[in-house]
């Protein structure tokens, strides 16, 4: 057990002592090494962690409120360091200074303030670092309260972002604790390096997703539909990725919720009724979050919400895609993204339609697998998009999806950041953020892997855990 502190110490460590330090010491005037440094250290460290507490089942070793400690300690360090390798957080903090000037971050779009000499100095230097300054924003309402939240705390300040990302953390790691009987989940929940970069460091709000994901997964579990939809809305609300998950939860009722599972009427009643139940509270709670932002919009004669550069992500935005890569080759951009939708929504209705003819057999919801499949088949797999799936991998005790999280990272070899860096390795293209085929091959066959074990795992399944 020392060991595995240790390296989970040292694993949050590396990110703020790194970034400050290792690019004066080790790479002079390129601060971007320094960064990269932090991100390889702070991985190598955590999968020895987390590999450790997976082999030798060190959770039964540790009590609950140690693990919960070590989790805020552990956070808290690793809130020190500033962002790593991103500059996403400047359109947080905007986001939240435009809630609060102009009554609705959808509005405007950034680079209507450039030239403004009424800006403070601080906010004239958040303006200069947001990236795509042309596009409105593309967060949801729930994250637009939380960064307002942040900017009540300490205006312009990401520290204040950071505390609340801090605190939802050791909320999800409390609800680990408390739900999961394997300690090992929570105990990779808290040192894990991904959560601790992406989640802390770097301040993406994306664990947020992953943890509503979890509390929806319980509320399956318990058989509360209302309370599951109402979850589902709020998710939704906070990043549209929760949509391919929620029909999955909306139309396969668990198992108990029947009283007569083998009478044909009884069966298709329990469906509609849980059906009828998620989605309206589904529907309440995407009206309450979204009404207000539609009617200011409205107002104002700005477009609706997040929507236009949502259409513009949906259809420009490419970054270490997967198999969406491989159809390039082939096939148009147009026609390889429209393929992969069409792939993840028949697999959704796939899924759908085996468990409601096999009740008595699939009593596992397999999200974790959708989730893997999202990732496998979208033009755009940022490192931190793990975290949706991550709070619901250490909670289902699933070790290998935690391992291979480890080396999500693993995109940030691309021609940008190694140019950033002075490398000359890709040099040679003019593409901006170019990952090397072979880091696309080796992710490629991780996410088969992955695949495959979790459609055993969820074939296998006898129980609603």
């Amino acid at each position: 057990m020392p060991l595995v502190m240790v390296c989970a110490l040292m694993s949050a460590l590396v990110l703020p002592v790194f970034t400050r330090s290792a690019a004066t010491l080790l790479a002079g005037q390129w601060p971007e090494a320094g960064q990269a440094l932090a991100v390889a250290s702070n991985s190598v460290l955590g999968v020895i962690a987390v590999g450790l507490v997976w082999h030798f089942n060190l959770g039964r070793s540790i009590s609950r409120r140690r693990i919960f400690v070590l989790g805020a300690v552990l956070a808290a360090i690793a809130g020190f360091s500033p962002p790593l390798l991103e500059d996403d957080f400047y359109r947080y903090l905007w986001d939240a200074y435009q809630w609060h000037t102009q009554a609705s971050p959808y509005t405007y779009s950034p680079s209507d303030f450039f030239g403004d000499e009424q800006l403070a100095p601080r906010w004239q230097e958040i303006l200069t670092g947001i990236n795509n300054p042309h596009l409105k924003t593309l967060y949801g309402p729930v994250l637009q309260y939380l960064f307002y939240l942040a900017y009540w705390l300490a205006p312009g300040e990401l520290w204040a972002w950071q505390l609340v990302l801090w605190l939802i953390y050791l909320g999800g790691l409390l609800l680990i604790l408390k739900t999961c009987a394997d300690k090992n989940g929570p105990l990779c929940y808290a040192l894990h390096p991904l959560i601790l970069q992406e989640a802390i460091a770097s301040a993406h709000p994306d664990l947020l997703v992953g943890l509503l994901l979890l509390v929806a997964l319980l509320c399956w579990q318990k058989r509360m539909p209302v309370v599951l939809g109402a979850v589902l809305g709020v998710a939704i609300a906070t990043k549209v990725s929760a949509l391919v998950v929620a029909p999955l939860f909306c139309c396969v009722p668990p198992s108990q919720w029947a009283c007569r599972v083998n009478a044909e009427q009884s069966s298709r009643h329990s469906i509609l009724s849980w059906l009828c139940l998620t989605s309206m509270a589904v529907m309440l709670m995407l009206v309450l979050f979204y009404g207000p932002v539609v009617w200011h919009t409205a107002r104002s004669g700005a477009s609706a919400s997040e929507l236009d550069s949502l259409l513009v992500f949906g259809h420009q935005w490419r970054f270490n895609p997967l198999s969406y890569r491989v159809l390039e080759l082939f096939l148009p951009a147009a026609l390889a993204r429209l393929l992969c939708a069409l792939v993840l929504l028949f697999g959704c209705l796939g899924l759908i339609t085996l468990m409601l003819a096999l009740a008595h057999r699939y009593r596992r919801l397999p999200v974790v697998f959708l989730l893997l499949l999202l990732l496998f088949l979208s033009p755009v797999v940022n490192p931190w998009y793990w975290l949706w799936l991550l709070p619901l991998a250490c909670y289902l005790a699933r070790p290998w999806v935690v391992l291979v999280a480890v080396f999500a990272p693993v995109s940030y070899i691309n021609s940008t950041v190694l140019a950033q860096i002075n490398s000359q390795y890709l040099a040679s293209t003019e593409l901006p953020f170019l990952v090397p085929w072979w880091v696309t091959l080796l992710q490629l066959m991780a996410f088969a892997w992955l695949l495959l074990s979790e459609w055993r795992w969820f074939a296998s399944g006898s129980s609603d855990n």
